[in-house]
Formats: structure tokens, C-alpha cells, sequence
């Protein structure tokens, strides 16, 4: 029997997905539920019981046929701050976000997203020194912060040339047949700014320089003073929207599926949360936003960024993650 390998990363730029064997090919109620309560799935769920999407942070096996065998982990989630003081650190962290920069761009012209926060301040800083030509932009939304009159001062000291977009109100009601084919409906459709101005990307030149998940990593995980009996309520709270809980409830009683929608989420994520064997509480947090949010929500949509070029995320780096692992918290804390 041919046997295919493949090795997800601690956070994967792609979904991949593989069918689960001896299951049959029907609606899968309660992650559709799921994802109307929170605009994305969980786990490996997708639409239907008999197709997966392989989790990050592990070596998979599929058949011929593109079945998953089994799954095993290549990554444990872990807070083990290192004695380094908050000056060493930072050093560490410069230099890890300079090579990383450095290794994905290669010579390639680089297409830099700006919005002027600090991810992409600190991207700006890396690119600045590189010999790569950098196009950077940024939108602003109509009626919204100005974000771009930030990116144009920062783009201005860089060298960088530089495209401020204004995205209009409705700029998705046309679009929404290309975005379902460009993610798979795998998210909700709220916050894809880019297809508002895919024709302008497409015309750039180079590689993508992304700073997705820089907020996430390089901030508390949960807010100063939260205990372990406070990990599922502020998740819960975080992950659901309040409409789409309401949705998601009607969906499952009129569904007669079993028991509650509500105390079927809490247990998903009780069960997910008991996976990270993790004391910090801001440390676990952060690590089930990754496993969860990064890869089934934030993920999904970096399709649309890769319908115009290629993709790469210094923040998505195994490298990245495992620095992240090994940071006093203190240190991650408050940005």
C-alpha cells in the first residue's frame, strides 16, 4: 500500500484536508453549528463527517486513496521561559525576525501590507535593511480610522513605495461568489478587505510579506489576573457572536440533535483547553487561540492574498512559535 506523509507545520499557511475512512458522506450538523456561532470550524472539522482538515503541529499518513491513517503529533504546546533578561530578548527576537524575513523573500521584490500597528512596524524595520524593492499598502475603510495617512509616513521614512486603498461600504455583495471559490466557505466573509482591491494587488509585483498573528503571539494571552476557571467563559466569549449563537441554537434544535448547542461548544473547548498541558493561563490561552483561530479562521482567508502571489508569514514560522514558547510572559505582555 502506498503510504503519503505529510507534515503540517505548528502553523500552516494552507488548510489541507484528507477523507476519513468508513464514514459516511453526510452533513456534519454539529460543526456547521459550530461555525455559524463563530465563522469558523473546530478541530479538524469541516462541512461534512467524512472529509478532515489535518491538524497543525503533526505527521500524517494518508493511503492512495487520500484517507488519513492515523495523526501524530510533531509539536506539544509548552511555556518555558528561558533567564534571559527583557534587552536579551528582544535582541533575540530582532535577529529571528530578520532571518525569517530574510529566508522567506529570498531576492524576490516584497509586497508588504502596512497598517501602521506594530507587526508590520516591525516588518517595515526588517525590510528597510534588506536590498529587496518594497511596495507597500494599506486601506482604509469608508467612514473609518485612516489607517493609511499612518502607513504613508512610515512607507515615506522606509523609501518604500506605497498605495493607500479607501474600500468602499458593500465592496463584498459583488464579490461573493469569487471569495466562496477562493476560501471554500471555511470563513465567515466579514473581514477579507482584500477583495475589495484583488485587481490592484494582482498588478504588484513579488511576494507577500504578511504579519498575521504578530498581535496574537506578542501579547497576553488573557487579561492580567485571570485564573484557570476563567480560561472558557472569556473564550467562549471571544469565539461567539452573539447572533450566530442565536442561529446556531434554532439550527440545532430544529436538527434534533442531542442535548444543547451551547453545552456542546463548552465541552469542545474544555476538552481542546485539556489538551494544552500548560499551567500559565495566558500561555494556554494563547497557545488554544493558535491551534483553533490561526488555523481555521486567520488561515482560511490567507487564500485571498495567495489569488493575487505568493504568501509568507514570518510570524507563521515554527521558529517564531517556539520563541514564543520560550519568552517570559512579562515580556509578551502589553505589546
Amino acid at each position: 500500500m502506498t503510504i503519503t506523509t505529510i507534515n503540517t507545520p505548528i502553523l500552516p499557511t494552507k488548510q489541507v484536508f484528507a477523507k476519513k475512512p468508513n464514514t459516511l458522506h453526510e452533513l456534519d450538523f454539529e460543526a456547521i453549528c459550530v461555525f455559524v456561532a463563530t465563522g469558523f470550524f473546530m478541530g479538524a472539522d469541516t462541512f461534512w463527517k467524512d472529509t478532515l482538515c489535518l491538524l497543525p503541529g503533526h505527521d500524517h499518513e494518508l493511503d492512495a486513496a487520500g484517507y488519513l491513517i492515523q495523526s501524530t503529533p510533531n509539536f506539544t504546546w509548552h511555556h518555558t521561559p528561558q533567564e534571559l533578561s527583557f534587552e536579551q530578548s528582544l535582541e533575540a527576537y530582532i535577529d529571528l525576525l530578520t532571518t525569517i524575513t530574510k529566508e522567506q523573500v529570498g531576492d524576490e521584490p516584497v509586497i508588504l501590507p502596512l497598517s501602521g500597528g506594530l507587526d508590520s512596524r516591525s516588518q517595515a524595520l526588517v525590510l528597510k535593511d534588506l536590498p529587496n524593492q518594497v511596495h507597500a499598502f494599506s486601506y482604509s475603510f469608508e467612514g473609518g480610522y485612516p489607517e493609511h495617512l499612518i502607513s504613508t509616513q512610515i512607507a515615506k521614512v522606509c523609501g518604500f513605495a506605497f498605495d493607500g486603498f479607501h474600500i468602499p461600504k458593500g465592496y463584498l455583495w459583488d464579490r461573493i461568489e469569487e471569495l466562496a471559490a477562493i476560501n471554500g466557505c471555511y470563513s465567515e466573509f466579514t473581514h477579507p478587505r482584500q477583495m475589495a482591491v484583488l485587481p490592484q494587488l494582482k498588478k504588484m509585483k513579488g511576494v507577500f510579506s504578511l504579519g498575521h498573528w504578530g498581535d496574537v503571539f506578542f501579547d497576553r494571552g488573557a487579561p492580567e489576573g485571570s485564573t484557570e476557571a476563567d480560561m472558557v467563559p472569556l473564550l467562549f466569549k471571544k469565539m461567539v457572536k452573539p447572533k450566530g449563537l442565536e442561529l446556531a441554537e434554532k439550527l440545532w434544535q430544529h436538527w434534533s440533535l442531542e442535548g444543547d448547542f451551547k453545552s456542546y461548544l463548552i465541552s469542545r473547548i474544555e476538552r481542546d483547553l485539556a489538551d494544552i498541558k500548560i499551567d500559565n493561563v495566558s500561555a494556554k490561552v494563547r497557545a488554544y487561540k493558535t491551534s483553533q483561530w490561526a488555523h481555521r479562521w486567520t488561515t482560511t482567508n490567507l487564500s485571498v492574498f495567495e489569488a493575487a502571489h505568493p504568501i509568507t508569514l514570518p510570524y507563521y514560522d515554527n521558529r517564531m512559535c517556539e520563541f514564543v514558547c520560550t519568552t517570559p510572559e512579562a515580556y509578551l505582555a502589553d505589546r
